[in-house]
């Protein structure tokens, strides 16, 4: 246990593994890594969102990719880095991250096409929300994020070990639901928002 943070403790894991400090260590659970999401290696310790309640699939967390050229005629429609477009399936509940209000948006919209690479431009994706459209849309250099469970401290789990993932097959693996996190630790942090999930906290230890 430690001295400074009373409830947390170190965990250590072997072979090429990671550690970190975490809180509550009664809270792990077991949990699912959603392969056909990426394929390359998790580097732990990780934040994750949880999509399922069981057996608490998940994908990571704030999965995000900066929007251009966003339309919002008949079908919504935004190009995103060509190297994010992995990060996203057609079904997905999307929404995006204003950074400009520094706030989620609160409408979703499901995601139907994904284009091919440079089907937005050079280097960009393109992704069309089909009949749907966005009561206030979003702008150049916000978010698009996976809006299912990104923003619900309830679906947030980290990963402590480094995870080998081959793009098909689901991997299983440890994980902690709500306490603590190193904060210099951490990856898929840019983009956490403290006040969407108060039983996350990421804490600085030197």
């Amino acid at each position: 246990m430690s001295q400074k943070f009373p409830k947390t403790s170190h965990v250590y894991t072997n072979q090429g593994g990671v550690e970190c400090m975490i809180g509550e260590r009664g809270k792990s659970i077991p949990i699912t890594i959603d392969g056909v999401r990426r394929d390359s290696t998790i580097t732990g310790p990780s934040l994750f969102a949880r999509r399922t309640a069981s057996p608490y699939k998940a994908v990571p967390f704030m999965n995000n990719a900066v929007i251009a050229n966003p339309t919002n005629v008949t079908n919504a429609t935004v190009d995103i880095p060509d190297a994010d477009a992995v990060k996203f399936k057609v079904g997905d509940l999307i929404t995006f991250y204003d950074v400009s209000a520094g706030a989620m948006s609160a409408e979703t919209k499901t995601l139907d096409i994904i284009g091919a690479a440079g089907s937005g431009g050079a280097g960009e994706t393109l992704l069309t929300f089909t009949g749907e459209v966005w009561t206030t849309p979003p702008v150049a250099t916000d978010l698009l994020v996976v809006a299912d469970g990104a923003q619900l401290s309830a679906n947030v789990v980290v990963v402590l070990e480094d995870i080998e993932c081959d793009g098909v097959d689901d991997i299983s693996a440890a994980g902690f639901i709500n306490g603590s996190f190193v904060k210099g630790a951490v990856e898929n942090r840019t983009y956490f928002v403290q006040a969407d999930n108060q039983n996350i906290q990421l804490v600085d230890v030197q």
